[in-house]
């Protein structure tokens, strides 16, 4: 998933998302992305590890989340994770307009909801992870009736936070968050299009009309990354789907998306998995013959 603005498809029979099991991770279905790279959208996110372990960033400050915690990122917060140990649980997105519908000043206030960080007060988490989990069960089952169920424990979902974990946005925290936000989007959209050619700090910020130190400095304070470094985890993303999912050479995959030579692409890779890109292919391939094997 690209750092960018995410237009979520939301399922037909009721407006959500909802990513559960082992594949709380997964991009598009791909079975071996287990990192989701900076991005943002207009839904609540609600994510909940049953075990194993995940690393959540949120507006740059980084969460571990591991057996039985749960975190929700606000509607257009940017966000990124990363899957450390098979984790394993639900992850349900709620669209800002069914929310504005039902709640009108849902504009006015944020969630703070993070159980890992009051691990002395779980009871205040027991009746959302137990809806979660409810929710999870009915909706993956489709058994006659759960749709309807579905609305009712979306709708009990939705008055827990605003009941038990809400708080007032002051209306100029709402105003500086969208100005921020529609800039963002402009240079994020342009690096995303132009992500496998010779981008420099200087060309984006001449297309933004910005000067290069205050571009540098202002994707930096709300980005939490350099823009080299985003830049980089645009190509290595693409590059990683193209490696595990196909049999280009390491060359043309690391040329074809922007980096300058595969030597750079492997460096990149050996940083965040301890193996080069052909080791890595190797034991997919490996592991994949294990697993179907009688």
């Amino acid at each position: 998933m690209d750092f960018k603005h995410e237009i979520i498809q939301f399922n037909d029979d009721i407006p959500i998302k909802l990513y559960n099991g082992k594949n709380l991770l997964d991009d598009k279905g791909s079975k071996h992305i287990n990192m989701i790279s900076k991005h943002w959208h207009s839904s609540i996110e609600i994510f909940y590890v049953f075990t194993g372990r995940v690393n959540l960033w949120v507006n740059s400050q980084k969460y571990e989340l591991c057996n039985d915690n749960l975190l929700v990122i606000n509607i257009n917060e940017i966000h990124s994770s990363k899957n450390l140990e098979n984790g394993n649980g639900v992850l349900l997105q709620i669209p800002y307009e069914f929310v504005k519908i039902y709640h009108p000043n849902i504009d006015s206030i944020s969630f703070i909801c993070n159980s890992n960080l009051e691990a002395n007060n779980s009871e205040k988490y027991f009746k959302l992870k137990k809806m979660l989990k409810d929710i999870d069960n009915i909706y993956n089952e489709g058994k006659d009736g759960y749709v309807l169920k579905s609305y009712s424990l979306l709708f009990d979902i939705l008055f827990e936070l605003v009941t038990n974990f809400s708080r007032s946005k002051p209306d100029k925290e709402s105003i500086k968050s969208k100005k921020n936000l529609n800039r963002l989007t402009e240079i994020i959209e342009y690096i995303k299009e132009n992500k496998k050619a010779d981008l420099s700090l200087d060309m984006v910020a001449k297309k933004v009309n910005l000067t290069p130190q205050y571009l540098s400095k202002y994707f930096q304070k709300y980005m939490g990354i350099s823009y080299i470094k985003y830049l980089n985890s645009l190509r290595f993303e693409s590059a990683y789907k193209e490696l595990v999912n196909t049999d280009l050479s390491i060359t043309h995959i690391a040329i074809e998306n922007g980096f300058p030579d595969a030597k750079a692409f492997n460096k990149i890779f050996k940083k965040i998995y301890d193996v080069n890109p052909r080791e890595y292919r190797k034991n997919l391939k490996t592991k994949k013959l294990k697993n179907t094997s009688f």
